[in-house]
């Protein structure tokens, strides 16, 4: 019953105020196209990073910094994979 009486108060504001709403629904569009535009850049640097060459040239370095490098891009690209994976079960 709390939530019918919330929904009520709620109806009385934007039926008496709806250039207030106005005013909020548009400052929350604006702060979704904000959000949508960070996330495109973020997702576009994960796909960056998820397409580098995973392969380092062994005649520039010495073993265990082939390792260490080797190391270092799989773990990038596992990490970019998973949050683009996640980005795609969130969207639907």
């Amino acid at each position: 019953m709390a939530s019918e009486s919330r929904y009520q108060e709620n109806y009385h504001f934007a039926t008496s105020h709806p250039e207030a709403v106005a005013r909020e629904m548009a400052r929350l569009d604006d702060e979704i196209a904000t959000l949508r535009a960070e996330n495109e850049k973020l997702r576009a640097a994960l796909e960056q990073i998820k397409a580098l060459p995973g392969e380092i040239n062994p005649s520039n370095y010495d073993h265990n910094d082939v390792e260490t490098l080797n190391n270092a891009f799989i773990e990038a690209y596992h990490i970019a994979r998973a949050a683009l994976q996640q980005e795609k079960s969130h969207d639907r």
